[in-house]
C-alpha cells in the first residue's frame, strides 16, 4: 500500500476527509524525523519503536565485485515492531 492509499483507507475507515488524514500523517513523519534525528526514539504502544542506528562507513559494491564508492558513516531509520503487532499480522496472514 503506498501513502495515498493509506490516507484513502484511514478517511474511509473514520469519515475523516483526506487533507486532515494526510496533514496528520505529514505532521507524524515531521515528528519521528526530529526525534530520531536528534538521538531519541519514538515508541507506539502495541505498535512497534523508531529509532536511528548509526551506520559505519563502507565500501559500496557492484555485482562484478568493483569498489563504486565509499559510503559515509550515516544514521538510519530502524523499526522495531512490537510483540502485540508482529502477533496481529500472524493472525492476519493465517485468516487470508
Amino acid at each position: 500500500m503506498h501513502r495515498e492509499g493509506l490516507i484513502e483507507a484511514i478517511s474511509a475507515a473514520t469519515d475523516i476527509k483526506k487533507e486532515a488524514v494526510r496533514l496528520m500523517l505529514d505532521q507524524f513523519e515531521k515528528e519521528v524525523i526530529q526525534a530520531v534525528a536528534g538521538g531519541g526514539t519514538v515508541q507506539i504502544w502495541r505498535f512497534g519503536t523508531f529509532m536511528g542506528k548509526i551506520r559505519s562507513q563502507r565500501r559500496g559494491m557492484l555485482f562484478g565485485g568493483e569498489t563504486v564508492q565509499v559510503i559515509p558513516e550515516h544514521l538510519a531509520l530502524t523499526f522495531r515492531p512490537s510483540k502485540q503487532l508482529r502477533e496481529r499480522i500472524a493472525e492476519a496472514a493465517r485468516k487470508s
